[in-house]
C-alpha cells in the first residue's frame, strides 16, 4: 500500500508539473460546478416530483454536465482567443464531477434508501 500511495503522489507532482494553471483552474470550477448542479437538480427532481430514481439521477447528471460545459463554452467564446484545450479542461472537469457524484453520493443514498426500506417491510 505504501508503494502505491508514493507512486501516486509522484505521478500527481509530475502530472502537475506538465499542465498549466490555466487548465487546472478550467477543471477545477467545472468540477465544483458540475458536482453541485447534479446534486441539486437531484435533490429537488427526488424530492418535488413522482419521477423515479434512475431517471432523476439521469436527468441530473445531463444537467450538470450540460450546463458547466455550456457555460465553460460562453467563457472561451468571450475571450479574445478561443483555446480548445481550455474547453477539454472544461469538459472533463464537468464529466468527472458528475461522475463523482453519481458513484459516491448515490451509493450511499441508496444504501440508505435500502436501510430504511427492510426497517418499514419488518415492522
Amino acid at each position: 500500500m505504501k508503494k502505491l500511495i508514493t507512486i501516486l503522489f509522484l505521478f500527481a507532482f509530475t502530472m502537475n508539473a506538465q499542465i498549466e494553471d490555466d487548465k487546472i483552474n478550467h477543471f477545477a470550477v467545472s468540477y465544483i460546478g458540475s458536482f453541485a448542479i447534479t446534486g441539486i437538480t437531484y435533490h429537488w427532481l427526488s424530492e418535488y416530483t413522482d419521477i423515479p430514481s434512475l431517471p432523476c439521477k439521469i436527468i441530473a447528471g445531463v444537467l450538470g454536465a450540460g450546463i458547466m460545459t455550456g457555460i465553460g463554452y460562453a467563457k472561451e467564446k468571450n475571450d479574445t482567443f478561443f483555446n480548445p484545450y481550455d474547453m477539454e479542461a472544461n469538459k472533463l472537469g464537468a464529466f468527472a464531477g458528475t461522475i463523482t457524484f453519481e458513484f459516491i453520493i448515490f451509493k450511499s443514498i441508496s444504501e440508505r434508501q435500502y436501510k430504511k426500506r427492510q426497517f418499514i417491510n419488518i415492522e
